[in-house]
């Protein structure tokens, strides 16, 4: 995997979570939003000949967001990742991504439960390609598996 897309996965599981805050800022975005320039005195304010209530205006906006929509579809590909994963590596997972005060390595979290380097980073590994799958970015993953190849040969 190339380190750009090692990096890319390891954003978005740091963002995890964070990302029920993100999707409720969203939506309250879209409840109230905001009008500089509204004026609200006779004749200066919503117009009168509205077919659709506020209410069903604000579902169709939230349900038809870009934004919140690619907030669930992170959240949900990482929660079906780590449901694939072992539980003890989810339990690494956690502390490392998770938690905003960690200060060691993934290395050392790995050896506080029991993995070794190579089947920690193997692990690791395992756990971001099944999240660009999820997220439906296969083609990601055959890109670094190109490239890979392609620096393999040089370096002989």
């Amino acid at each position: 995997m190339q380190k750009d897309t090692r990096n890319f996965v390891e954003g978005l599981l740091r963002d995890y979570p964070r990302i029920p805050r993100y999707i409720h800022r969203k939506e309250q975005e879209i409840k109230y939003p905001f009008r500089a320039y509204r004026d609200d005195n006779v004749g200066g304010g919503q117009g009168h000949s509205n077919n659709d209530s506020p209410t069903e205006r604000i579902v169709f906006n939230i349900a038809g967001c870009d934004v919140i929509e690619g907030f669930k579809k992170q959240r949900n590909a990482i929660s079906k990742a780590l449901k694939k994963s072992d539980p003890v590596f989810v339990k690494v997972v956690e502390r490392y991504y998770f938690d905003e005060y960690n200060t060691l390595s993934i290395s050392a979290i790995g050896v506080e439960y029991g993995y070794s380097s190579r089947t920690l980073y193997n692990e690791r590994n395992k756990l971001f390609e099944n999240i660009l799958i999820h997220l439906g970015w296969n083609h990601v993953i055959e890109r670094d598996a190109i490239l890979n190849e392609k620096s393999d040969r040089t370096a002989l």
